[in-house]
C-alpha cells in the first residue's frame, strides 16, 4: 500500500514536530503559557492555538518564538524514500511539475 503524503498532512505533521520543541524548551526553561505569550507579545489564547491547533505556522510566527525562547530553528532538507517523493510529483498539477 502506498504511503499517503500531501502538503496538508506534511504541514500538520511539521507544526506538531515544532509544538513538542516549543513545549520541551518552555519546560527546560522554566516558562509559562502566560510568560511566553508576553515575550511574543501575543495573547495566551492565540499561543495555545499556535500550540495546539495551527497545522500552518508562518515564518514570522516561528521567528517569535526563536526570539521569544531565546533559540534558532535550524530547517535542512532530508532525502525521502522514492516511493514517496514520486507520488508526490504524480499528485502535482500539470503545471507544477519540472
Amino acid at each position: 500500500m502506498r504511503d499517503f503524503h500531501t502538503p496538508g498532512t506534511r504541514a500538520y505533521d511539521h507544526a506538531l514536530d515544532i509544538s513538542v520543541m516549543i513545549w520541551e524548551l518552555m519546560q527546560e526553561q522554566g516558562l509559562s503559557k502566560t510568560e511566553l505569550a508576553r515575550r511574543m507579545g501575543i495573547s495566551k489564547s492565540h499561543l495555545s492555538n499556535l500550540l495546539n491547533t495551527q497545522p500552518n505556522m508562518t515564518l514570522e510566527t516561528i521567528a517569535k518564538f526563536e526570539l521569544a525562547l531565546g533559540v534558532e530553528f535550524k530547517f535542512s532538507f532530508v532525502p525521502v524514500p522514492a516511493p514517496i517523493a514520486e507520488a508526490a510529483v504524480e499528485d502535482a498539477p500539470a503545471s507544477k511539475r519540472a
